[in-house]
């Protein structure tokens, strides 16, 4: 697979993310929604890693301050989620744009590469 379809699959996988967060957070308790989130996420990561790897940036110590602040916004999502989803269920739609806007800023990062 060349980088351009690996793009492509990430972007799509963070598409399914969006609908898979919204999805969990309006009906914490449906165990279905739980893990169709986190087998996206898993797999989101794993796109993710392979395309910073075709782009050559995978094995570097210096990484682009663009994939830094990307990475720290997937952590903050990968953190704050599943908190928020098993602590304070009834809370959860409620921050939903938040979260959002949160993966929308970590797309642009890696769409547009600032």
């Amino acid at each position: 697979m060349n980088y351009f379809d690996i793009k492509f699959f990430h972007i799509m996988l963070t598409i399914l993310y969006v609908f898979g967060l919204m999805t969990a957070s309006y009906n914490p308790k449906l165990k279905l929604a739980k893990f169709f989130y986190f087998f996206v996420t898993i797999m989101l990561l794993l796109s993710g890693v392979l395309a910073t790897d075709k782009l050559g940036l995978a094995l570097e110590r210096d990484l682009p301050l663009w994939l830094m602040a990307k990475l720290i916004c997937w952590i903050l999502l990968l953190g704050i989620v599943p908190l928020v989803l098993k602590k304070y269920p009834q809370q959860a739609s409620k921050l939903n744009c938040l979260f959002v806007a949160i993966a929308l800023v970590a797309t642009y990062l890696g769409v547009h590469k600032p």
